[in-house]
């Protein structure tokens, strides 16, 4: 019987280094993709990027979605150096970031709306929360800090809600943090067996 739960816990261990494994060989390879486009849309090499170059390297990563004004601005912000050129060691995990969300896009504007119950244009604390227990669908767990630490990152305006414009950048940096919190999870699971 013994044997059998440890042949058990042994395969379960495999599994899970072999998601592990397949999860950082997706992150790997999209990395070189993004790495590869810096390189093709670098066209004068000097390793930074103009709003023009941007919109081509996302129009090029996700061709169903083509970025709007306040996406572009959102990363222009986060990544631009005093010329206002956003500098190539930076971007590859914003860029991460802002596949992840297009490819939810549709679904967090409709999120946005059921969550928006009192059609203000922002969610309130308690709102967002529900919104982002929603989006984690019981794959972690959701609490006041993650609430915090969620609007002290995205709330641009220090308005203590996320306004809809907002709503992107929110969502892009929840879904990573909930990667984080499995990753996590998933080590300190590894390490127990």
């Amino acid at each position: 019987m013994a044997a059998a739960r440890s042949v058990a816990r042994r395969r379960r261990k495999n599994a899970l280094q072999g998601k592990k494994e397949a999860y950082q060989k997706k992150l790997e390879d999209e990395k070189k993709t993004i790495a590869e486009l810096l390189t093709k849309y670098d066209v004068d090499g000097s390793g930074t990027f103009d709003k023009e170059e941007l919109r081509a390297i996302l129009t090029d990563l996700d061709k169903k979605h083509t970025p709007d004004e306040g996406s572009l601005e959102f990363v222009m912000d986060k990544l631009s150096n005093m010329e206002g050129e956003v500098i190539s060691s930076k971007i590859i995990i914003v860029i991460q970031k802002y596949k992840n969300y297009m490819k939810d896009k549709d679904t967090y504007d409709g999120l946005f709306k059921k969550h928006d119950t009192d059609g203000s244009g922002k969610l309130e604390d308690h709102q967002l929360l529900a919104m982002m227990k929603e989006v984690a669908r019981d794959r972690v767990d959701v609490d006041h800090e993650d609430l915090k630490m969620l609007l002290e990152i995205t709330d641009e305006d220090k308005s203590g809600n996320i306004e809809i414009h907002e709503v992107k950048a929110a969502m892009a940096e929840w879904n990573q943090m909930i990667e984080v919190k499995i990753e996590k999870r998933r080590s300190t699971f590894c390490v127990l067996l």
